[in-house]
């Protein structure tokens, strides 16, 4: 057999047609303007805001509740200190702010129950005496250590303010009448009371480093401790 018989079995020249309904029109970008299309598409992404980014007008955050049973606004400038005591007989939160403003203010939160048994909440806010130079740095109760004297009278409740002008003043925690500023250090950092009675206070202080102990009854210092090369930044019993 020969060689031109072997290629006519090789290949088929029949022609072929194609049906014009199986027929798709199929889009070939021009090669030549890859880099314009590019451009396009990154014109695109750089238009549309990042997906994280909040749709204008809409909240970035959800709003605060006020959750609060009582607001007080003594205060003109930032509050630095505040402790409080709650008396469970009388159903009395007393509480005690001191700040920026060189002032300090005793609050009394009372509940009761109305005729209808819901409680009510009646408070109080009372401006404590003493003119301050200084920022309030301090304050402390002494009543959850209140105990009996020698007399079996219960000591009285106390409230103590220090302050950066070098003031210890204590008052009467249940009206906020003054009852003696007591001789001190340069300033006062800290001050607490003795969990024993809650008739020894002591306070401490950043400017000259020394510690000072008092016997409130007797209005008298009893010791100033001296030692520490820096200020006092903290002290307990």
């Amino acid at each position: 057999m020969s060689a031109n018989t072997n290629n006519e079995d090789d290949f088929d020249e029949t022609p072929t047609f194609v049906d014009m309904n199986s027929v798709v029109e199929v889009n070939v970008p021009d090669t030549n303007n890859n880099d314009d299309v590019g451009d396009e598409m990154m014109d695109d992404t750089d238009d549309a805001p990042p997906s994280n980014m909040p749709m204008e007008g809409a909240s970035s955050s959800p709003a605060i509740v006020d959750q609060s049973k009582a607001t007080f606004n003594s205060h003109t400038d930032a509050i630095y200190a505040i402790t409080s005591h709650y008396d469970a007989s009388s159903h009395t939160l007393s509480m005690a702010s001191g700040g920026g403003d060189d002032r300090a203010y005793l609050h009394h939160v009372t509940t009761s129950n109305s005729n209808e048994g819901t409680a009510q909440l009646s408070q109080t806010t009372t401006p404590l005496s003493h003119p301050h130079t200084d920022s309030i740095s301090c304050l402390a109760f002494n009543a959850p250590y209140i105990a009996k004297d020698v007399s079996g009278k219960p000591q009285k409740s106390l409230l103590a303010v220090g302050s950066y002008d070098g003031a210890i003043v204590l008052y009467d925690a249940t009206n906020g009448e003054l009852v003696q500023v007591l001789e001190g250090p340069s300033d006062v950092e800290w001050t607490c009371f003795h969990p024993k009675g809650g008739t020894v206070l002591l306070a401490g202080s950043m400017a000259d480093g020394t510690i000072w102990m008092y016997h409130t009854p007797s209005k008298s210092c009893l010791q100033v401790f001296v030692g520490h090369e820096g200020g006092v930044t903290s002290g307990a019993f």
